[in-house]
């Protein structure tokens, strides 16, 4: 179980961040907090919320940092301890708004828990280079902590657990060593932690436009047009380029009396949606058009093999809970090998035919997405798993059944949800505000949820 996250230096975020599973000692809470004896309380479920370009995404992207450059090489070599679910490689980028930042390395560290014993893992990137590394072991009853390794550089020292001789503590440098060891060789807390790293699942469902098809007409009075509305949803964009050579997308902001470039791809989640939409929208405004935007297009192609009738029974199962009835099924395509065959999503909710998933609307199609990660999650928890705007599509009575349904599954699993939508804020253990009260610069708030204060 994940108890503590926190970075600094990357991307929107300048000073530290941390992001805190701990429970507060509220007795009358006590029954939906994931308990360990003569341990801390660890919260299952906690909300991110705030602006779209207020940084929500890039605290999900730090974390997808640090575990997909640990288990990135692991993976590539075929050295991995689980069947992957594998994120998007994510480097390290600092916060750029700042010179002195910007030559700085990027900073992550993780506290979490494995059975008996806490975990603290450590590391500092600059270009892709390990700057220094370090990982530390205790059990939940005792003070001390034990060294397993530390590194600075090139230079890495062996806690007593480990320290052998026929240990290697040469490496390149932009490998951390913990991914090191756990290709190379077979030590059980090595193996312990990296499998940890292993189960972990991110998922974001973003899914804007192509770049290249955003946004690039030429004349002045469009361009002005579309600056202006991104600026009345505030986004404080001045101006964007397309750059022919290299075809990317790059966005201008003004900071003091400075003006930034960042590339589009390093926009957040959002914002990249809303860059991505408006000139459809603009469009069909100008021409008086219909436009409808799905907020959720999950892709479902899942491959299943030996689970496969295991997770087509909990899918109807959990269809069934979300929905408050129907029936929902997978069917593996027709004459193809079951390692290489689609999936057919067929559901059927309540008070309607049997139909094909792609005939659903975008709120069926997004339950019914959400009904089959739902699923697999229930046949193989995983520690920690994120989830970025998930329910946007959804209404107010599905919201409900979804945050209902969601702490289901803490038992064995721990939720980080970024959501707008105020039935999931309600359901969480704790809340966490996104700002930029300072352009540029995303601030981490922790948010105490009082009903009677909510309901004025």
């Amino acid at each position: 179980m994940l108890c503590q996250f926190s970075f600094q230096n990357f991307k929107s975020y300048k000073g530290e961040t941390t992001l805190d599973f701990q429970a507060a000692t509220l007795p009358e809470f006590k029954e939906t907090l994931i308990t360990e004896e003569k341990a801390t309380d660890l919260l299952p479920v906690s909300v991110i919320y705030g602006p779209n370009g207020g940084g929500k995404s890039n605290l999900l992207q730090a974390l997808s940092c640090v575990i997909s450059t640990i288990v990135k090489p692991v993976h590539e070599l075929e050295k991995n301890r689980q069947n992957l679910i594998l994120q998007q490689k994510v480097d390290a980028v600092p916060f750029l708004f700042d010179q002195d930042s910007a030559n700085e390395p990027t900073e992550f560290r993780m506290f979490f828990r494995i059975a008996k014993n806490e975990y603290c893992y450590y590391i500092s990137l600059k270009n892709d280079e390990i700057i220094s590394e370090s990982l530390y072991r205790k059990s939940i009853t005792g003070k001390k902590s034990a060294t397993i390794f530390e590194r600075e550089t090139d230079n890495i020292t062996l806690g007593p657990s480990i320290n052998k001789k026929s240990i290697n503590t040469s490496v390149n440098p932009k490998m951390p060593y913990l991914s090191f060891l756990a290709i190379n060789y077979d030590i059980s807390v090595i193996s312990e932690v990296m499998t940890w790293f292993e189960s972990c699942i991110i998922r974001s469902y973003a899914n804007p436009i192509v770049e290249h098809q955003i946004m690039l007409a030429k004349d002045a009075p469009y361009k002005e047009q579309f600056i202006r509305a991104l600026n009345d949803m505030d986004i404080d964009i001045t101006d964007y380029r397309y750059d022919e050579d290299s075809h990317q997308l790059f966005m201008k902001r003004n900071l003091g009396t400075a003006e930034y470039e960042l590339p589009f791809s390093e926009e957040s989640d959002g914002t990249r949606k809303l860059i991505a939409a408006l000139p459809v929208i603009l469009l069909a405004l100008r021409e008086g058009r219909m436009v409808i935007i799905d907020e959720l297009d999950a892709a479902m192609r899942k491959q299943f093999a030996e689970q496969f009738l295991k997770i087509k029974e909990e899918f109807n199962t959990v269809f069934r809970q979300l929905f408050g009835g129907g029936k929902g099924t997978l069917e593996l395509m027709e004459d193809e090998d079951i390692l290489e065959a689609g999936i057919r999503i067929i559901a059927q909710p309540p008070g309607k035919k049997l139909q094909n998933m792609m005939q659903l609307s975008g709120g069926e199609k997004a339950l019914t997405a959400i009904s089959l990660l739902f699923a697999i999650q229930n046949l193989k928890p995983s520690p920690f798993c994120l989830l970025d705007e998930i329910e946007a599509a959804l209404d107010d009575n599905n919201v409900t059944r979804f945050a209902q349904y969601l702490h289901k599954l803490t038992k064995n699993t721990q939720f980080i949800v970024i959501t707008h939508r105020r039935g999931t804020m309600t359901a969480a253990d704790r809340l966490y505000g996104i700002t930029m009260q300072e352009k540029g610069v995303s601030t981490l708030v922790s948010v105490d949820l009082l009903e009677d204060k909510l309901d004025r």
